[in-house]
């Protein structure tokens, strides 16, 4: 009896782990996608499409 009540305590602490362990991980990558998504934001509002020039720095002859 004793094992049966020790091993449903294991089990709901795994699974409790589990589920923190999914949260940090939901987490995660919910910031790195926010992140993802900012760069261009920032960019475009700050009229910039690219970086660099309009222009390529070299043309195809040099």
């Amino acid at each position: 009896m004793s094992d049966k009540k020790n091993n449903k305590l294991y089990q709901e602490t795994l699974s409790m782990q589990e589920t923190e362990q999914c949260h940090k991980d939901i987490q995660d990558l919910n910031d790195a996608a926010t992140a993802f998504f900012r760069i261009p934001v920032f960019f475009s509002h700050q009229n910039f499409f690219a970086l660099g020039g309009p222009n390529p720095p070299f043309t195809d002859q040099q």
